[in-house]
């Protein structure tokens, strides 16, 4: 049956641990199908939420799945599937058992719990470890375990706190983007919390940024990082070039703050003239993975930028001297301006 409404829906949701504000008045619509990455510093509420909805901490406000009012009942009854960091599999269980765990809490029939538990040890390509006990798996084997325990009931909407933040780069890269693939291909909705910025561009449909237990902006990646809520939320994504007040008031357009997208900029040495062109000197160099990072001393604007050079874009691909006199080219679209703080 088609589910009716959105797959999660939270209205004015509040945590509070004592004195302290965890989650203050957040609203967050999570439609059918849909990842949602929820990101923020530190301590800004990412997993309280989770918390929330799932029903593991007490909470103000309201929480609904697909029509269903989830804050009026008690967490083993609110049928949505949760993953975190820590795996927690059932040590008494198999391999195979554990994966099967959530399809007999359901009350699945006994063949499409083998079915299932099955396709899905085959999906997680540990078919071959369906009888082994779970202390003999390695901590990715494990993540996948909890991963196929928690879908394999084909929940509507699945919370998943850090799941793979305990892993090596490489395998965290792999498994969030096979986990991405597998929600799409089962229609499940998912909210996910990480710290990984770039985690979240590549697998979310939007982006969900929280800071001191408010949301400041939901948004799909590329409208994020083109066009952030706030001179703050640029920073958090990883802009460099942002000024506010007097610095801004010196750019061009003599915004309140600005933002200079250094992916539609160009820096190259020697002098000319093109739109939005000033005269900028190379300061120093870093290697970054890609090429080299630069920064330019900007006269006319009085202040640096910074600018990521490919080696293809630097004679003989090398980082210039410091002291290279050179252009920076920076056309009217490769600014954001913020003209009022609201």
């Amino acid at each position: 049956m088609a589910s009716v409404g959105p797959a999660l829906e939270i209205a004015r949701l509040g945590v509070r641990y004592g004195a302290t504000v965890a989650l203050a008045d957040v609203d967050l619509r999570v439609e059918a199908g849909e990842i949602v990455a929820l990101v923020g510093p530190s301590g800004c509420g990412k997993s309280s939420l989770l918390r929330a909805v799932a029903g593991l901490v007490p909470a103000t406000g309201e929480v609904r799945a697909t029509d269903r009012a989830l804050h009026a009942l008690p967490a083993h009854r609110r049928g949505v599937g949760v993953v975190f960091q820590d795996h927690a599999l059932f040590p008494h269980l198999d391999v195979a058992g554990n994966v099967a765990f959530g399809l007999v809490e359901a009350r699945a029939a006994a063949e499409v719990r083998r079915e299932r538990t099955a396709a899905w040890l085959a999906r997680v390509g540990l078919a071959d470890r369906a009888g082994d006990d779970v202390d003999r798996l390695s901590g990715g084997e494990r993540q996948r375990i909890a991963l196929a325990r928690t879908l394999a009931p084909q929940p509507p909407l699945v919370l998943l706190d850090e799941p793979f933040a305990s892993l090596d780069p490489g395998l965290r890269t792999r498994l969030s983007l096979e986990v991405a693939g597998w929600l799409r291909e089962l229609g499940t909705a998912a909210l996910f919390v990480t710290h990984d910025l770039d985690e979240a561009l590549a697998i979310a449909d939007r982006i969900a940024v929280l800071r001191a237990g408010r949301l400041v902006q939901v948004a799909a990646p590329h409208e994020l990082m083109a066009r952030p809520a706030d001179p703050w939320t640029a920073r958090f994504v990883g802009h460099e070039n942002v000024w506010e007040g007097d610095e801004a008031a010196r750019l061009p357009g003599a915004p309140t703050a600005a933002l200079l997208l250094a992916e539609r900029a160009r820096w190259r040495p020697g002098t000319g003239a093109a739109e939005g062109a000033v005269p900028a000197t190379h300061v120093a160099a870093s290697p970054v993975r890609d090429g080299w990072r630069l920064e330019l001393e900007v006269p006319a604007w009085g202040t640096r930028v910074r600018w990521t050079a490919r080696p293809r874009e630097l004679p003989g691909g090398d980082a210039p001297g410091a002291g290279t006199a050179g252009i920076l080219e920076a056309p009217d679209e490769a600014w954001f301006r913020w003209t009022g703080r609201g």
